[in-house]
């Protein structure tokens, strides 16, 4: 991904607990306007989010999107809503 592009919404990363996804993560971490991790592991999710606080906004969702999608999406909407402010 180009650096000096910025993407203008949050990046749901699924099975952010493995290697492929975590190195997904940091990819994003540095372009998105926030992160959010997904996994099973909740104990690699938070180490995961605190190395990357450092570079961007992350929150941790720990379990399967699927199973609770919308729940997800109104936890992206309220963390990570776009500034509509004028």
């Amino acid at each position: 991904m180009n650096a000096a592009a910025r993407l203008d919404g949050a990046v749901v990363v699924t099975a952010a607990d493995t290697e492929a996804g975590a190195a997904q993560a940091r990819a994003f971490a540095g372009v998105a306007r926030a992160v959010v991790l997904c996994g099973t592991d909740a104990n690699l999710l938070g180490a995961l989010a605190a190395e990357l606080r450092s570079i961007g906004r992350v929150a941790v969702w720990c379990g399967q999107p699927a199973d609770r999608a919308d729940e997800l999406r109104e936890l992206v909407n309220e963390l990570f809503a776009p500034d509509v402010t004028p």
